[in-house]
């Protein structure tokens, strides 16, 4: 049946079932306007208005979905080229604005960065003028506003306000029992607490930038902000502002004033240095970023319909039963955190049809969670295990009876947790966060160490055998590490230049390089006692593929090269620089080895394949993976 759309310009029009869900353009004005998918009218159903793409299911007015610069309208109608398929690098970034919000409470600190009171709740926000960029935001309000209300998402944490909350302490305790230093570590570098920072806000403005506006209770310093965000930082200008970059780390800071400062990839703060007073005013997020007055956190987005096309091809084929939920036309989090947590989510929805299978699905979603926290029962104390169980079976309850509402083409999820609860889930899912972490740090060592051994295949190529141990002087005193000759292998080029090749690695010209040290020798997550330490290291002997100053080849690794170790993670990290790795003899004891996991460590063999290797391998096994040229026979259970 017809569909019947109701233009803000006060001109009618009628458009065929077949658009639900789509959009159609207003013949007298042009605006776009969404499409809502069609009803079967009842005893007391008039025919459907236009769904407007709102905050609240209780305003009147009628906005089309906006439309970015750069974006089809409905990429669903272009068809693209077979076997193409188009991802955008932000896409993560957008599923995880939402859930980052979430994840401040369990003591994360979002994005690259970090992880503030309550007014009435139900107030509605009040136009703000717009501020200048580079006017003093000593309000929430005028912090804000430097948000566009045209963006595609933003998060907004009152920081200060969350931690010095009874639970907000209550958190940071529960996650110091887990080991997570980070927010120590961050508040020594920045020189003042993390309670100090009143408000950080994310925003995404569309799919190809993004950035953060920080705002602190006192001034902060900005030496130490460089050096902890962007330590090798260049002043540049545009548009008649100050800024600074670190292209080695993709960030910017533009200091407003003593109180506030913007972050982020370049793009991302240039965009905003060139906004001027445009994020003032209504738009989408105008309802939003009003509740963000009144709320500790609040996280929305309106995403376009290509984002949200490129959302489902992303999903894997195990949640493809969750898709409907991603077929929003805006969403909006709002959490307080007081003696408990008050949480408000509202996803809106094309229309009735969509939202109904929305509340269906996420339902069935709250079910599954249920059952997966009960298989994460933490382990009680002696004499402790009634308040534990106490504790499961109110966290259980709280998310059965956990209300899922619909009305109209909103979904509404609304929840309310004490203590007990919160600290219930804390318990549950800490240490599954830790051991995933741990899973993560592992990965990507292993990649950090696959690549290294490709470069060496690159040197390799280029030279006709593998870097020697050491780069030598012309008496043979080894001077600096093969980590230094494989720079320009590693996109390293003008670093490798400013080396004095013929002096010894800690000479004052090349000590002063040592805090330079390459991404590529660093361990995720992982801080060293003095900067420019790493853990990888060589091999380093008579039969090892670093044979002291032989010139080594591939084809003369007889052993193999799946068989034969180059590199793996040490006990202890040396200065990048020094010709200094892991000593190796065949009839001597074995090199330290295992110091950045407890049950093992990572080693790369010299055909660029990766192996954990289990704590406890046999002595001999080892000795035989390290030796090139050894012929040991060695069994497949290392």
């Amino acid at each position: 049946m017809p569909i019947r759309l109701a233009c803000p310009c006060g001109k009618s029009l009628q458009v065929s079932d077949e658009a639900a869900g789509k959009r159609a353009k207003c013949p007298a004005c042009g605006k776009l306007l969404p499409v809502p998918a069609a009803r079967v009218p009842g005893p007391e159903t008039a025919p459907p208005a236009a769904a407007a793409i709102h905050f609240t299911p209780d305003e009147d007015e009628a906005e089309p979905h906006p439309q970015r610069k750069g974006e089809p309208e409905d990429d669903e109608d272009k068809a693209e080229p077979p076997g193409r398929r188009k991802r955008s690098s932000r896409t993560p970034l957008l599923v995880g604005l939402a859930a980052g919000a979430v994840l401040l409470l369990a003591g994360g600190l979002a994005y690259w960065l970090l992880s503030r009171g309550n007014k009435d709740k139900d107030k509605v926000a009040q136009k703000q003028a717009p501020a200048e960029v580079g006017q003093r935001a000593d309000s929430s309000g005028n912090h804000l506003n430097l948000v566009p209300r045209d963006a595609m998402a933003f998060v907004s944490v009152r920081v200060g306000d969350l931690l010095n909350s009874g639970l907000g302490r209550l958190l940071q305790g529960q996650v110091a029992r887990f080991g997570f230093g980070g927010p120590r570590q961050l508040e020594q570098a920045l020189g003042m607490s993390l309670a100090d920072i009143e408000r950080v806000t994310f925003v995404m403005p569309d799919r190809n930038a993004v950035w953060a506006i920080i705002s602190t209770a006192k001034p902060y310093d900005r030496q130490k902000f460089l050096q902890v965000l962007a330590p090798k930082a260049q002043q540049k200008q545009h548009r008649g502002k100050t800024y600074h970059v670190d292209a080695q780390q993709d960030t910017a800071l533009h200091f407003v004033d003593d109180h506030l400062l913007v972050a982020g990839p370049e793009p991302g703060v240039l965009q905003f240095l060139g906004q001027s007073a445009q994020a003032g005013g209504d738009g989408p997020l105008g309802e939003a970023l009003g509740l963000a007055q009144s709320h500790q956190i609040v996280a929305a987005v309106v995403p376009s319909p290509p984002v949200l096309n490129e959302l489902k091809k992303a999903v894997p084929p195990e949640l493809a039963a969750y898709q409907p939920l991603l077929a929003v036309r805006s969403a909006v989090l709002a959490l307080d955190v007081g003696a408990g947590l008050d949480a408000d989510l509202r996803l809106h929805y094309p229309g009735e049809a969509q939202a109904k299978e929305a509340q269906r699905v996420a339902r069935s979603g709250l079910d599954t969670v249920r059952q997966s926290l009960a298989q994460l029962k933490p382990r009680a104390a002696p004499g402790q295990k009634g308040q534990a169980d106490r504790s499961s079976n109110i966290l259980d309850a709280t998310l059965k009876n956990m209300p899922i509402e619909q009305q109209g083409s909103t979904v509404r999820v609304r929840a309310q947790a004490d203590l007990i609860v919160i600290v219930a889930a804390v318990e549950r899912l800490l240490p599954a966060v830790q051991k995933t972490r741990m899973a993560a740090r592992r990965i990507a060592s292993a990649d950090s160490l696959k690549r290294l051994v490709l470069a060496m295949h690159d040197y390799h190529d280029a030279n006709g055998w593998l870097p020697q141990h050491a780069i030598y002087s012309r008496d043979g005193k080894p001077l600096l590490s093969w980590r230094v000759a494989l720079l320009p292998f590693i996109g390293e080029k003008e670093l490798h230049k400013q080396f004095h090749l013929d002096e010894p690695w800690d000479s004052p010209h090349n000590k002063a390089l040592l805090p330079r040290m390459p991404k590529s020798y660093a361990t995720l997550g992982v801080s060293t006692a003095e900067p420019g330490m790493t853990y990888y290291q060589a091999f380093v002997g008579k039969g090892a593929v670093f044979d002291d100053n032989l010139k080594i080849t591939l084809p003369s690794i007889t052993d193999g090269t799946s068989n034969t170790m180059m590199l793996a993670e040490a006990a202890k990290p040396v200065p990048w620089t020094k010709p200094e790795d892991l000593p190796f003899t065949p009839e001597g004891p074995l090199p330290r080895l295992g110091g950045l996991f407890p049950d093992g460590f990572n080693a790369v063999f010299a055909d660029g394949s990766a192996h954990w290797i289990k704590k406890g391998i046999p002595a001999q096994t080892l000795k035989a993976l390290i030796t090139r040229n050894g012929g040991e026979k060695v069994s497949g259970d290392w």
